[in-house]
């Protein structure tokens, strides 16, 4: 996230950085190269764009493997992290919903109301911005937290939820 200029809005959300995280992120695990063809449960781009747009989350998450946090300031960390992915979890689905209706990506109704599936639009992400040395580092970080975090696209919100913060010591719960 080093090479991009922030452009900080009154909401105190960056629309932008948000936006190139979720379509890296998409194109990476859903796009043309990719093996599955859609993403499930939206409701887990607020937690990944948190944790892609800093490199100490992915540290952490990868450093506390299979156990929980010990460190409190860590603990704390990753709990932040999850409390501000809950924050704005409504710009998120806004930015979904846009993406959406400019043809990007579909969202697909699930089973359970309010809980869409992802799958690329037909408006194809361009290939200019795909492969732009401005975003190395979020290809970079995509990258890592799909080796750290296995089975993104396919886990359930509530799985993904258990898998990161839980199983490191976390109260987290559903928001």
């Amino acid at each position: 996230m080093n090479n991009i200029k922030r452009m900080m809005y009154v909401s105190g959300e960056d629309f932008y950085v948000m936006t190139y995280v979720t379509l890296f992120l998409l194109n990476d695990l859903i796009g043309k190269k990719a093996k599955s063809k859609k993403f499930k449960d939206h409701r887990k781009i607020s937690l990944l764009i948190q944790i892609i747009s800093d490199s100490r989350l992915i540290d952490l998450i990868n450093r506390y493997e299979n156990r929980e946090v010990n460190n409190n300031n860590d603990r704390d960390f990753l709990f932040d992290s999850f409390a501000n992915a809950g924050r704005k979890k409504v710009e998120v689905e806004k930015l979904l919903k846009v993406l959406d209706s400019e043809g990007y990506i579909n969202l697909i109704r699930t089973n359970t109301v309010e809980v869409y599936d992802i799958s690329l639009g037909d408006n194809a992400i361009p290939d200019a911005l795909l492969n732009s040395d401005a975003f190395l580092d979020i290809r970079e970080d995509v990258a890592l937290v799909k080796s750290v975090i296995k089975r993104l696209n396919v886990l359930s919100y509530e799985k993904f939820i258990e898998n990161v913060y839980k199983s490191r010591g976390i109260n987290a719960w559903a928001f």
